[in-house]
């Protein structure tokens, strides 16, 4: 599996973008939270007292401070996406877009945020889903710190975690 940040000069750039104070103001032009009037489907059945699916909050990246993930909705409601604050309480935290979905292609009431705890964790292709692993493809995965759990409710869910090795996210399919 590769690394979903490759370093390359735009890249840096990007981050660097990604870190400013004025980005995340200009972030939240085009994103927001969700709010109650987001609570159907999948959210609202599965809700819990004081647990949300939309999002996460675990330090990630190991560096002692909170980080948050977030299932946001962009404000025009043509996408929403899956967001990690790095340094979430932090005016100058870093923000990273770890995916996103047309609205029309899938409601984000599909989809939920869980913890996955530290420890081994075999990929979905070791556990025998799909035809098997192909080469160089992830097993399994030895979590330091807690990992993003991105799940479709009753399905398919995948590890967002942090590599060291990269300084960033990662995925790996845990089950289809």
């Amino acid at each position: 599996m590769k690394p979903l940040r490759k370093m390359s000069v735009w890249g840096i750039i990007g981050l660097l973008i990604l870190a400013s104070p004025a980005f995340a103001a200009s972030f939240f032009d085009e994103w927001r939270y969700p709010d109650e009037s987001d609570v159907l489907y999948d959210w609202k059945d599965f809700r819990q007292e004081g647990r949300e699916f939309y999002t996460v909050s675990e330090d990630f990246n190991g560096d002692g401070k909170l980080d948050e993930a977030w299932i946001l909705i962009k404000k025009d409601a043509s996408e929403w996406g899956l967001f990690v604050f790095l340094d979430a309480k932090s005016s100058d935290r870093e923000i990273i877009e770890l995916g996103r979905t047309e609205m029309s292609d899938f409601q984000p009431q599909g989809m939920g945020l869980a913890l996955a705890p530290p420890g081994h964790h075999l990929s979905a292709c070791e556990k025998g889903y799909g035809s098997g692993c192909e080469p160089g493809e992830r097993r399994f995965v030895d979590l330091k710190n807690p990992a993003i759990d991105f799940f479709v409710f009753e399905s398919a869910n995948s590890y967002f975690f942090w590599n060291e090795a990269i300084d960033g996210f990662e995925r790996i399919w845990i089950s289809d």
